[in-house]
């Protein structure tokens, strides 16, 4: 009489008579590798370190642009969100040049307006970054979206100071390119990633100079036109780590 081959509940090993559990040897690396993910996800801290340096800047006494004399330096000051900050004068657009040049501070828009001409000055910074990324400047506009009409922006540029006051502020795309529009008005448009911690949109805040003084007219603007050389996307900052996950996936 054959006799019936014994069925077990667990599978075994090959070459082995050692019994598998679930319990005791899939789940903990399944553990493990969740653990690892979510660690990855929180470390990457791009929102949580945008979120912490925000709440740390408001902390900060307000900056008084008065004390400002260092005029052989180009820089922008923006007491209401304790900004003061270097501003590199970018000769060509390229996006390997932002990334290096966010590393000194905030950067001037290539083929935009300069500081005192007729046009929009367009400047962009980091509201977050991973908090081991280099540069010292990685949140400077963390908080650039608590900007209200009537504060007041400095710009220091060649030794000239220019002030400007904020008027406006709106969210596009990364691909919409009319903050960057040139016009007949003298005004400087301050740009970031947004919302705070990612790369989805660009918060852009608009400013119309008021020193030295100037006769902008908005409603008799030319036609607006892109600087030439303007790149397909707009500047920003770097994506997060589940933003990138998305995208690979």
């Amino acid at each position: 009489m054959k006799s019936k081959s014994r069925k077990h509940k667990n599978p075994e090993l090959a070459g082995s008579r050692v019994k598998l559990h679930f319990k005791k040897h899939a789940l903990p690396p399944l553990i493990g590798l969740l653990a690892v993910f979510l660690v990855l996800g929180f470390v990457d801290a791009q929102f949580f370190s945008s979120q912490i340096a925000a709440h740390l800047q408001s902390n900060i006494g307000s900056k008084n642009t008065a004390v400002y004399v260092n005029g052989s330096q180009d820089r922008l000051l923006i007491p209401k969100i304790n900004v003061d900050v270097p501003v590199t004068f970018e000769p060509q657009a390229s996006a390997a040049a932002f990334v290096k040049d966010l590393q000194k501070g905030v950067v001037h828009y290539p083929n935009t307006a300069l500081p005192g001409q007729e046009g929009n000055a367009v400047v962009f910074g980091q509201s977050g970054d991973r908090w081991w990324a280099a540069g010292q400047y990685k949140f400077v506009f963390a908080r650039l979206a608590k900007l209200k009409i009537g504060d007041q922006i400095t710009l220091y540029y060649n030794g000239n100071r220019y002030a400007y006051q904020m008027y406006d502020t709106t969210t596009v795309a990364p691909r919409d390119l009319t903050p960057l529009n040139q016009s007949s008005s003298h005004i400087l448009t301050l740009m970031t990633a947004t919302p705070l911690g990612s790369n989805t949109n660009r918060l852009t805040v608009r400013a119309s100079q008021t020193y030295p003084v100037v006769g902008n007219d908005f409603t008799s603007d030319k036609s607006a036109v892109l600087p030439p050389g303007a790149l397909p996307v707009l500047p920003g900052g770097s994506q997060g780590f589940w933003q990138e996950l998305k995208e690979r996936f």
